[in-house]
C-alpha cells in the first residue's frame, strides 16, 4: 500500500530529561515493555494488543484478526488456508488437514533434505535442488546435454557419475538441512547472512547462535529498532497514547512496522517524518507518536495562541482539538480563546465545542455586514 504523504512542523530541540519527567515508563514496562530489549511483548490475553497463537504444526505466528482466530490459525495461515479451501491454491485440505500439514518454511530446518541421486552416500550427501540432483550436478548434467538417467547410470560417452564430497550439516543451532558451501551453511541460511547489510551483520558466532529462520513479524511481539534516543522516548510516548487515550486496538505486526518505518526514515524526531505507513494501523501508531512530540514541546500558554488547540496539551482527553478557525473576525476569535479556557476550566469539553459552535454563529452572522464585523463599536 503506498505511503501517506506528511506535512508537520520541523522539531525543535527537547531536553530528554524532560521526556522522562513527563513519562509514566513503569506503567509500559507493566503493560509489557522491555527497556533492555526494546521488546514491547504484552499477554496474549491483552486487551488492546491480545492474540491467539497460531495451531498449525510448527508455526511460531500468532493471529489477531477476528477471522484468523474463529479459525485458530495466524493471518498469514488463514489466508492460505482458505486459499486452499476454495480451491485456488495446492491441494484442497479440511481445516484440521492444514493444521497437521507443517508451516513449510519454518519446518524446513527440523525435516530430513532429499538427497541427490548421485551425492548420497556417507560423506557425499547433498540435497537435491533440481530434477532429483543438487545444483552442482544438474549443472553438470545440463554442460554434458545428458538425461537424468544417462547422467546417473552413464552412457556411452561419459562414465556414470560420481558423488560430491559433502560439506556436512548446516552450522546454524538446530537447522538440520545440508550445507552448500564450505561456509557450512544451508541455502536459506546462506541467504539470510547475506542479506544482513555489512554494518548490521551479525559476527558468525552470533548468526550460529539465533538459530534458523523465525518471521520478522510473529504477531506476539513488537521490536523497536535502534534510533535516536529522542525518537524512542517519542514512540513510547506513541505507544502511551494508544493504550491511555485512545484505547486503540492494534496488532502488534503494525506497531512494529511502524516502528521500523520510522527506524528506515532516519530522523531526528517523528515530527521530521515526510511520509507515514501505508496500513491504517501502523499510520495510526506513528500519528500517535507525532501528537506526543508536538505535546511535548509545547504549554498550555503556548497552545493558547494558536488557532487550533491541542486539547490534550491541556490535560483534557475527551476530544483531541478544538478549531477557532471558523470564527472571522480576530477580535471575537480572541475573546473565545479566553471564554473557551475558563469554560474548559468548570465544564466538559463536549459543553464547550457546543458554545464555540454558536460563537461561530454570531461570527457569520456579523461577516454579513458591511465592515464585516470587524468594527467593535457597530
Amino acid at each position: 500500500m503506498k505511503s501517506a504523504a506528511l506535512s508537520v512542523p520541523a522539531a525543535g530541540p527537547v531536553d530528554v530529561s524532560q521526556l522522562e519527567a513527563r513519562f509514566d515508563l513503569a506503567a509500559l514496562i507493566a503493560r509489557g515493555w522491555n527497556p533492555e530489549s526494546r521488546v514491547f511483548a504484552p499477554p496474549a490475553d491483552d486487551p488492546l494488543f491480545g492474540y491467539h497463537s497460531c495451531e498449525r504444526d510448527g508455526c511460531p505466528r500468532a493471529g489477531q484478526s477476528d477471522r484468523a482466530r474463529a479459525l485458530g490459525l495466524c493471518d498469514a495461515c488463514a489466508h492460505n488456508y482458505l486459499q486452499r479451501r476454495d480451491g485456488n491454491r495446492g491441494v484442497a485440505m479440511s481445516l484440521g488437514q492444514f493444521k497437521a500439514f507443517p508451516a513449510r518454511r519454518v519446518a524446513q530446518s527440523d525435516r530430513e533434505e532429499r538427497l541427490c541421486l548421485v551425492c548420497c552416500t556417507p560423506g557425499h550427501e547433498r540435497a537435491s535442488r533440481h530434477h532429483g540432483l543438487c545444483p552442482n550436478c544438474d549443472r553438470h548434467r545440463r554442460e554434458r546435454r545428458q538425461t537424468i538417467e544417462a547422467f546417473i547410470a552413464g552412457d556411452e560417452r561419459w562414465p556414470a557419475a560420481a558423488p560430491r564430497r559433502s560439506f556436512g550439516r548446516c552450522a546454524v543451532d538446530r537447522c538440520r538441512r545440508w550445507a552448500v558451501t564450505d561456509e557450512q551453511f544451508c541455502a536459506p541460511c546462506r541467504k539470510r547472512w547475506q542479506r544482513f547489510p555489512g554494518e548490521t551483520r551479525p559476527t558468525r558466532v552470533e548468526f550460529i547462535a539465533a538459530g534458523p529462520w523465525q518471521p520478522s513479524f510473529d504477531g506476539k511481539r513488537a521490536v523497536m529498532p535502534e534510533v535516536p534516543e529522542v525518537v524512542e522516548w517519542e514512540l513510547l510516548g506513541g505507544l502511551e497514547l494508544l493504550i491511555g487515550q485512545y484505547a486503540a486496538q492494534t496488532p502488534l505486526d503494525f506497531l512494529g512496522s511502524a516502528w521500523a518505518h520510522v527506524a528506515r526514515a532516519d530522523v531526528g524526531s517523528v515530527m521530521d517524518l515526510r511520509e507515514l505507513p501505508g496500513t491504517y494501523q501502523a499510520r495510526r501508531a506513528v500519528e500517535a507518536s507525532i501528537v506526543a512530540a508536538k505535546r511535548w514541546r509545547t504549554s498550555p500558554e503556548q497552545e493558547r495562541t494558536r488557532d487550533v488547540w491541542d486539547l490534550g496539551v491541556f490535560g483534557i482527553h475527551e476530544h483531541r482539538e478544538m478549531n477557532f478557525t471558523h470564527i472571522h473576525q480576530w477580535w471575537l476569535r480572541e475573546a473565545a480563546k479566553g471564554y473557551t479556557i475558563e469554560r474548559l476550566s468548570s465544564r466538559r469539553s463536549l459543553t464547550a465545542l457546543r458554545e464555540l459552535r454558536w460563537l461561530g454563529y454570531l461570527s457569520d452572522y456579523l461577516h454579513g455586514r458591511k465592515d464585516g464585523g470587524e468594527d467593535r463599536a457597530s
